[in-house]
């Protein structure tokens, strides 16, 4: 690559018109708006692909921070799911834990559903499978 002068004429072409956006780190306001923006075009964007309402919000990776969760629940979201395992109460759906569904029969997946429907069961059998 670096024999060709054409191929190094690009290249510093390439960082040249990148030179003006690196090395600056986003303002804690400007990371906000940032959040703001993306989650609320992410809803406007999956609303107008269903052509419904959207209530739940996976997180990447099951990551977020409080600001994070407060902005989602300002743009509409009501029920947020995380890849932690266990159970869930009815009355928190701010947090919703999942479990594994295996590639097993209908039997096994209907055994889990009814475990983790008890969380104190759901809860127990989470923690001794760690």
């Amino acid at each position: 690559f670096f024999q060709d002068p054409a191929a190094c004429a690009r290249l510093e072409q390439t960082v040249r018109a990148l030179a003006g956006n690196l090395g600056r780190m986003e303002t804690d306001n400007e990371r906000l708006e940032r959040m703001s923006r993306e989650i609320a075009g992410g809803k406007a964007e999956l609303e107008t692909t269903l052509g419904k309402p959207v209530h739940g919000l996976c997180w990447p990776w099951g990551r977020y921070c409080d600001e994070a969760h407060r902005r989602g629940r300002e743009t509409g979201f009501s029920v947020f799911f995380t890849t932690k395992e266990g159970s869930n109460r009815p009355v928190a759906p701010l947090h919703v834990r999942r479990f594994k569904a295996k590639s097993k029969n209908g039997a096994w997946l209907t055994s889990r559903v009814r475990l983790y429907e008890h969380p104190l069961l759901g809860a127990l059998y989470a923690r001794l499978r760690v």
